[in-house]
């Protein structure tokens, strides 16, 4: 079961050997109901985009995120949300998207809109009304911004329960704000309240709400002092300038405590029969394309404007892809607990940082480094679209003109795999039929074996 609190006692190596958490992330582009559209669409690969950084953010921690598809829906009213009297709120922002069923159920779900006052907001609770809800809302920021890839894993970061590195506490608006402290003594019991103040995670340092930083990322002190009178940064404790839960511009890391609190968050809301507002999904859906599909028989599948539709990858991750051509026929991929097929040296790879959808592509298998080191999963070794003839045409001048000599090649022939290795030197135009009705055709010079 899921203990009532996290264990932050740890350290970052905790998180090799912890089970991976999978998240599906499901975008909405909120749009105005206009014509031009003026407002800039979230596109497919902005959103992609996004996930990517999420999953570089995360990834060490074995919490990992699947890109689950891009909406869109029209309304003025909350295109731009503010918390201004009369304006709208990001409450009635819920019961709108909740009554119109804009979400997906068991996904992050991620919406963008032109403005929202406060810049960015992200929340869901335990016992709200949305039993089933999970909300990000965020404004531009992490899509126009590429200095600011921090944002949407700031968001993400309130989503599973953390707080900014500077909260305080304060029972009125008039009343004095309660800081977390800076000490990390837990003997001082007038003055040690890390896990009561502040963020209330015991590994961040305590950190001024209005905190000047330098332009190379270093806290500048100001004079600010804590509630017993410490200056921020006594002790070595400087103020979490770099955290992703600060505010500066300067967000880039998590400490081990605020991944213990988020991941056991995410088990909590899992654990839940009542909230399906977060659900750890198997590692195998990552080894999924997010559109696409693989080829079966007959035609090459297309999309629903006719172009050409492979099954497709997210980047974030690193793949490495290896040759399965002498597998055995897996005409669609194998299941992911098959390792049993044969494969051979690697012929792509991709680091974290590639940053176009990825292909599986035909007779081969793959690693998610990330998920698994063992094997590759996956293989796609399918020969319904080996050609069924063909034509060789060899130049015997070794320049092309039209001295030449024409063979019919049946199946057998030119599916050889010492096809080419097996003909005589000189230069060659070979030509291919497939069982979907195209060709194609390559001019291959062969020299000495």
């Amino acid at each position: 079961g899921v203990t009532t609190v996290a264990n932050q006692n740890v350290a970052m190596a905790y998180f090799d050997d912890q089970p991976p958490l999978v998240l599906k992330v499901h975008f909405y582009d909120v749009r105005p109901d206009q014509l031009p559209q003026e407002h800039p669409f979230l596109t497919e690969i902005e959103a992609l985009n996004a996930v990517a950084e999420l999953n570089k953010n995360f990834n060490s921690f074995k919490i990992f995120f699947k890109y689950d598809g891009l909406d869109h829906f029209i309304s003025d009213e909350f295109y731009e949300i503010d918390a201004g009297e009369g304006s709208p709120q990001p409450g009635n922002f819920d019961d709108f998207l909740f009554n119109n069923d804009y979400y997906t159920q068991g996904a992050v779900n991620i919406y963008s809109v032109h403005t929202i006052s406060d810049n960015i907001a992200a929340y869901f609770k335990i016992g709200s009304n949305y039993p089933n809800f999970t909300s990000i809302v965020s404004r531009y920021s992490y899509i126009d911004n590429p200095e600011a890839p921090y944002v949407l894993t700031h968001e993400v970061g309130h989503n599973f329960n953390l707080a900014h590195t500077f909260h305080f506490d304060q029972a009125c608006e008039t009343c004095p704000k309660i800081v977390e402290n800076v000490t990390r003594d837990i003997n001082d019991v007038d003055c040690y309240n890390a896990n009561t103040r502040g963020d209330r995670i015991i590994d961040t340092n305590a950190t001024p709400s209005n905190m000047s930083i330098s332009s190379n990322c270093e806290y500048i002190f100001n004079g600010e002092l804590d509630d017993c009178d410490v200056p921020y940064g006594s002790f070595g404790l400087e103020p979490e300038v770099k955290n992703f839960m600060s505010y500066g511009g300067c967000q880039e890391e998590f400490t081990p405590g605020q991944v213990a609190h988020m991941r056991w968050y995410i088990e909590l809301i899992d654990s839940l029969p009542e909230i399906e507002a977060i659900e750890n999904y198997p590692v195998s859906v990552l080894y999924e394309p997010y559109k696409g599909e693989y080829f079966l028989a007959g035609p090459l599948p297309v999309d629903e404007d006719g172009r050409l539709n492979p099954p497709l990858f997210q980047y974030g991750f690193d793949y490495v892809f290896y040759d399965t051509s002498q597998a055995a026929i897996y005409n669609q991929p194998s299941d992911y607990n098959d390792t049993s097929f044969w494969y051979g040296s690697v012929v792509q790879s991709y680091d974290v940082n590639h940053n176009t959808p990825i292909e599986h592509t035909n007779h081969t298998a793959f690693k998610i480094l990330q998920v698994d080191t063992n094997y590759p999963r996956m293989c796609y070794n399918n020969y319904n679209r080996a050609p069924t003839g063909g034509t060789l045409i060899k130049f015997l001048d070794g320049v092309p003109s039209g001295n030449v000599i024409i063979t019919a090649q049946d199946s057998l022939q030119i599916n050889n795999p010492n096809y080419i290795q097996d003909l005589d030197s000189g230069l060659y135009n070979i030509q291919k039929s497939y069982n979907d009705g195209t060709s194609d055709e390559n001019m291959i010079l062969k020299e000495n074996n």
